[in-house]
């Protein structure tokens, strides 16, 4: 497969690199369909990420397709569409239980392209598959009051809010 590969600051690379293989048992492996790049991988390819070394594939937000996953992974098959979000959630620990993914204590947080090979490429390895929402769910589920043009809530991002949006802040009179 090709993929964005970081050789140090300012030196990014389209190459060819071995495809991904599944290493645990929640992984999954995605086809990208779709990837975007955000500040953060401009920040690496400026050297400003020391964590970030050469050798490692970039790219942490994406769209894609499953194509396989491991055996401890129930809630998404293959065909299935996801959201790969930059935080990942390992579903268990307690920031992930309170909402808070980007404190993950169980490996997840900002991994990709990161602490592990990311998503600039043509095919990911998605840890903590079994975070992403349930093959049998709807593609969406808008929250509360929300209609179908907002943006759904990234997979692989812990479980989609159910609380309804906080309350409208009190006007202040026009004087």
């Amino acid at each position: 497969m090709h993929a964005i590969v970081y050789h140090g600051p300012g030196d990014k690379r389209w190459e060819e690199v071995p495809d991904p293989k599944l290493i645990d048992d929640t992984d999954a492996i995605v086809r990208v369909d779709t990837a975007t790049i955000c500040g953060t991988d401009l920040h690496i390819l400026k050297g400003d990420v020391p964590a970030v070394t050469p050798g490692r594939i970039l790219g942490h937000e994406a769209v894609g397709t499953v194509l396989e996953t491991g055996p401890s992974v129930r809630t998404v098959r293959e065909g299935d569409r996801v959201l790969l979000s930059c935080i990942s959630a390992c579903g268990h620990c307690r920031f992930c239980r309170l909402g808070q993914y980007g404190q993950c204590l169980g490996g997840g947080g900002w991994i990709f392209g990161h602490l592990i090979d990311g998503v600039q490429a043509e095919y990911a390895r998605v840890p903590f598959a079994e975070a992403l929402p349930p093959s049998s769910a709807p593609s969406c589920t808008h929250p509360p009051r929300s209609s179908p043009s907002t943006p759904c809530p990234p997979a692989g991002s812990g479980p989609r809010p159910s609380a309804p949006p906080p309350p409208s802040l009190p006007t202040r009179p026009t004087p």
